[in-house]
């Protein structure tokens, strides 16, 4: 007898204990009951652990390790899942009661395909009203950097470790990353799509340099460890190229700034957006009074 559980549900969490059990409370509601749910604390100094308790102990399982990245976070909860399917969920976001539903109906219509989708409602905690997006489409890379996000997207557990996990040296861009291994297989893997929007994605207001030092060694990481891959796909490359520019504006690094910009540029000599911050990016003056907080 096969005591597995048909999905995986791995939880990263640092410094979570504001968030974590609305997260929690949504996963422990679906209708859909043959899941686990591996909470991994990636070396909270809050209450994050503590708070785990209140929710039934054999359906969440709560490890513990030194900070080590979201990333390396995920990779734990993944290798000692039983699932058939893993699911990355973050530590400030909500899912519908019917989300692992869902996926299982799209499953059990397409038995032969390894990933699915569900569409996702962007929300934040101040008063903008939340819209829903359509995830990242295999076969469409133009929404490539902003809706591979952990929810909205269910793999089987086989095809993850194929892949080899998240890349452990990256906290910023780590689902497109693995998105981008999995495009360049021999095979372009097939994914059934849900209409539901399943997953409610809090957009954080919180930025800072850490986070724009996140972003800045993570894309120009990506961009050297997929070059023959990216040097294909302009669209990506050139968005990644001109966020490079503008994160390095927002750091006050106004030295490289000009060499992305102008790599960009040299990708799409008409964007016109382009040629303005290739401009700006030419005066320390503009780029302090424009972009520095």
């Amino acid at each position: 007898m096969n005591n597995c559980p048909y999905f995986s549900i791995i939880i990263p969490a640092f410094n979570a204990s504001a968030t974590i059990e609305r997260t929690l409370m949504s996963v422990s509601s679906q209708i859909f009951r043959d899941f686990e749910v591996i909470l991994v604390d990636d070396g909270s100094s809050d209450n994050t652990s503590h708070l785990t308790k209140n929710f039934n102990q054999v359906l969440v399982k709560c490890i513990q390790q030194s900070n080590q990245g979201v990333s390396a976070a995920r990779n734990r909860g993944a290798k000692i899942a039983a699932g058939r399917y893993v699911l990355f969920l973050d530590a400030d976001d909500e899912v519908t009661v019917t989300w692992l539903l869902d996926y299982y109906s799209l499953i059990m219509e397409n038995p032969d395909l390894n990933i699915f989708f569900c569409n996702i409602l962007m929300a934040s905690d101040n008063k903008t009203a939340p819209k829903i997006i359509t995830p990242f489409r295999l076969s469409e890379r133009l929404d490539f950097l902003v809706n591979v996000i952990p929810g909205s997207f269910c793999l089987k557990k086989d095809l993850f470790d194929q892949l080899g996990g998240f890349d452990s040296k990256l906290r910023f861009a780590e689902n497109t990353e693995l998105f981008i291994r999995l495009l360049q297989r021999p095979m372009l893997p097939l994914a059934a799509y849900s209409t539901s929007a399943n997953l409610k994605y809090y957009q954080s207001l919180v930025g800072g340099s850490k986070n724009f030092r996140n972003i800045r060694y993570s894309l120009d990481y990506i961009i050297k460890k997929h070059h023959f891959f990216l040097s294909q796909e302009l669209t990506i490359r050139h968005q990644y190229l001109q966020i490079l520019g503008v994160v390095c504006m927002r750091l006050g690094e106004y030295t490289d700034p000009k060499k992305y910009f102008w790599q960009a540029l040299k990708l799409k000599p008409f964007q016109f957006g382009t040629i303005i911050r290739f401009l700006i990016s030419q005066s320390p003056f503009l780029m302090r009074k424009i972009y520095t907080f």
